[in-house]
């Protein structure tokens, strides 16, 4: 999330991280069904609407008795996020396993590969790490491929694995390189753990 937020020149991560920490902690998960702080102390953060607004009141006779309904409550929500986490695992599972028998590429096919290279002064967490366009030579296996990069006077060769890359398309008039690489990560695999959304793409 950080990195969709830094520059380019990486020196105001320090400044967005609260905002991106707020939305994160605020957040309901999809593979528990609570946003981590209502995991961790029992209810949801304050956002700023909630300053405005205001929210109902909660009136409890003791502290015993806040303890006490605060205990179950958490002890409640985590034995739910577990059993969610058990269905979630189940999916997630079932979804891969589906989407990656999808995943081929053919000869002559032009394609995004995922090669972090760290710079001096930059951190490669926020870093473009796609690069291309490469063309595949030829399929070595199912899931190993030979790709060489689109560029004048290269020869070298890559075998790569599949997971490394990503269906190449030419930006369309009004769209940039980085619609279309996010894009086809989203289309081409249906996994998002190397999502490129950057500030720039090498060529």
């Amino acid at each position: 999330m950080l990195k969709n937020y830094t520059a380019k020149s990486q020196n105001d991560w320090d400044e967005q991280l609260p905002f991106v920490m707020m939305a994160y902690r605020s957040s309901v998960q999809s593979s528990t069904g609570y946003s981590p702080n209502q995991m961790m102390f029992g209810r949801d953060v304050r956002l700023p609407v909630d300053l405005v607004l205001g929210v109902p009141p909660e009136v409890y006779e003791t502290s015993v008795e806040y303890v006490q309904k605060l205990q179950k409550h958490i002890e409640s929500v985590h034995k739910m996020a577990r059993e969610n986490l058990n269905i979630s695992s189940s999916n997630q599972k079932k979804q891969y396993d589906h989407r990656s028998k999808e995943v081929g590429f053919e000869k002559d096919n032009l394609v995004w590969y995922y090669c972090p290279l760290p710079k001096k002064g930059l951190s490669p967490k926020f870093q473009n790490s796609w690069q291309g366009p490469y063309m595949v030579k030829r399929r070595i296996s199912d899931i190993l491929y030979e790709i060489k990069r689109l560029s004048a006077g290269n020869t070298k060769t890559l075998v790569v694995h599949c997971d490394k890359l990503r269906s190449y398309t030419k930006p369309e008039e009004g769209r940039s390189e980085e619609d279309n690489v996010i894009e086809s990560t989203q289309t081409s695999s249906g996994r998002s753990s190397k999502h490129p959304q950057w500030y720039g793409i090498n060529h």
